[in-house]
């Protein structure tokens, strides 16, 4: 049966990567397949900005002190195209994404408690990182991200878990994600963008979870604004695969083109890592 990539969770990153950058993204490249080639697209790494600090959680040690010195990072290592006529970043639907999170922690100290309701410090039993797309114009509306298996069928993500330690950096790369639906407004006008355009965003965020079940948001990021869109060759070989049906039914009278008076027509039913910081 068929199975979601496993993601990869390791310690191989020199912590020098990370000076200066724990709320950015670093450059790297990206590939832009040549089926989706477009002269506009640019080799541009999307960014992650602090989401929704005001509800972030703070953490404590086994010893109840609060840790401060925890820095994320989120990199977007592929599926996002800096297009310069949409003035945003590019997915294109079949295309997938692949995210790595860096999770650095320099204190002495590992995670051992976050905060809950009403003050309260509750054990931490597991931290996960999980993924989903918002509206840009509307953030409270959440957009499913799903993950392809072996056989490339995409079944909805499941937030990932990991644990996090002291000194140490967490490296968790998730491959194969995709938006469950694409942006609206997306056909241009006139050749140039459309006004009425609309956005995703992509969010990361981290989670903590208690024995109880309760949970806490810990950090979350969110992507520069996304326009996520069908390809067009794609859209263009369904259009093509259409038209031949068409033509076909049509020349079989089973489908008759408008103004055509009715001839003899036939009914037809119907991956973690972890490195020692010094």
């Amino acid at each position: 049966m068929p199975v979601p990539p496993q993601p990869v969770i390791k310690d191989e990153c020199p912590p020098q990567f990370f000076s200066n950058s724990a709320r950015g993204t670093p450059s790297l490249p990206v590939n832009i397949s040549m089926d989706d080639y477009d002269e506009n697209y640019q080799q541009r790494a999307i960014r992650f900005s602090p989401h929704c600090t005001e509800l972030w959680t703070e953490l404590y040690d086994i010893h109840h002190q609060h840790l401060q010195n925890m820095a994320v990072t989120v990199v977007a290592d592929k599926g996002f195209n800096y297009s310069t006529m949409d003035g945003c970043f590019v997915n294109q639907k079949k295309n997938h994404f692949q995210i790595t999170v860096h999770i650095e922690v320099h204190e002495d100290s590992a995670p051992v408690y976050f905060r809950g309701d009403g003050g309260v410090l509750k054990k931490i039993s597991d931290f996960k990182l999980a993924f989903c797309g918002v509206k840009a114009e509307m953030p409270t509306t959440e957009i499913s991200i799903r993950q392809s298996q072996t056989d490339r069928k995409p079944v909805p993500h499941e937030p990932v878990s990991l644990e996090i330690h002291e000194r140490r950096v967490t490296k968790v790369t998730v491959p194969r994600l995709h938006f469950s639906e694409t942006t609206l407004n997306n056909h241009r006008k006139n050749g140039r963008p459309n006004p009425e355009q609309k956005f995703f965003l992509l969010l990361v965020k981290l989670i903590a979870y208690a024995p109880d079940g309760s949970s806490s948001l810990i950090q979350a990021y969110q992507s520069d604004k996304v326009i996520v869109r069908v390809s067009l060759l794609l859209l263009a070989h369904f259009k093509l695969i259409f038209g031949l049906t068409v033509l076909i039914l049509c020349f079989f009278g089973l489908f008759e083109l408008p103004g055509r008076k009715h001839q003899n027509r036939v009914d037809q039913p119907t991956m973690v890592d972890h490195v020692h910081l010094e």
